[in-house]
């Protein structure tokens, strides 16, 4: 999956790639601003004489409640959640938040990628309506974090142990 630079409003899923660039842009007041080409045309575009100050700048509906939905999922992963938004939003390294947090990078590293795995589970699609059909709202039921973070590593452990089973030898006649 790419990565994009930007997205609008309607592009908004909380899948993986939009999660991280929510918390990437979560410290905005207002709606990101897509990258323009060049500084040139935005300068061309404004009109003479007028010039919007920082502080002019309003929030708009749309981003806060983005905002606060991500808000909302992380405040479900606890010390994971935390540590996940200081990651991506205001790029302190892995090593500073174990440090912080008094545990291992490696659990550190898993704490935040875990949280990020358990908020970008999709977006939770409204009955569009008769004879429409419903769209999928999730792949898996989620239960609480923990639980989730039980079933995962439990799948992950079971994946490994098959990988490790090497076939026997065939017997040499």
């Amino acid at each position: 999956m790419k990565a994009k630079s930007h997205y609008h409003p309607y592009e908004i899923t909380y899948d993986r790639g939009c999660c991280i660039w929510i918390l990437e842009n979560i410290s905005s007041e207002s709606w990101p601003r897509q990258p323009s080409s060049s500084a040139q045309t935005t300068i061309s575009m404004a009109a003479a004489g007028a010039q919007m100050k920082p502080s002019q700048v309003m929030p708009n509906r749309g981003w806060i409640e983005v905002k606060a939905e991500v808000y909302r999922r992380l405040s479900l992963c606890g010390r994971d959640g935390g540590m996940c938004l200081i990651f991506f939003g205001y790029g302190v390294p892995e090593e500073e938040l174990a440090k912080a947090a008094g545990i291992s990078t490696d659990e550190a590293r898993r704490g935040i990628y875990n949280s990020l795995g358990y908020i970008s589970w999709g977006r939770k699609y409204p009955n569009p309506g008769p004879g429409i059909p419903a769209r999928k709202v999730c792949r898996t039921p989620r239960g609480t974090y923990e639980e989730w973070c039980g079933r995962r590593t439990a799948q992950t452990s079971a994946a490994r142990a098959v990988v490790s089973q090497k076939p026997a030898p065939a017997s040499v006649m």
